[in-house]
């Protein structure tokens, strides 16, 4: 539940410093990067949970990521987060509330997919 948490709000910054939709990632002058390119610095709601997943062994980043996707499809009304995070009518402002509300509950301990 703790890394869950520390998880979740590293990947809200990422969010909150750049958000984008279409693609997984940019880097500052706005071109298309690898979420896991140093230079990316915008980042949409599931690229931000790859990249914070991905400073672990592979095998812990897949378990870390997807504890991060089931966390934010628990607060969303979806099943697709790259989906629902390009809704045309998206906001950055409601997918960074997706990440309190998500982060709010892993606090709480509520959810199934914890890495404690």
């Amino acid at each position: 539940m703790i890394q869950l948490v520390r998880d979740l709000e590293a990947a809200r910054a990422l969010v909150a410093s750049g958000w984008c939709q279409g693609e997984s990632a940019l880097d500052a002058a706005g071109d298309i990067v690898s979420m896991f390119d140093p230079a990316a610095a915008v980042f949409c709601a599931s690229a931000a949970c790859g990249r914070v997943a991905s400073v672990v062994l592979h095998r812990n980043m897949t378990r870390r990521s997807e504890a991060m996707h089931a966390a934010l499809l628990g607060v969303i009304r979806g099943d697709d987060l790259v989906v629902w995070n390009d809704h045309p009518k998206r906001t950055k402002r409601a997918v960074l509330a997706a990440f309190d509300r998500a982060i709010a509950r892993a606090r709480r301990g509520e959810g199934s997919h914890h890495l404690d």
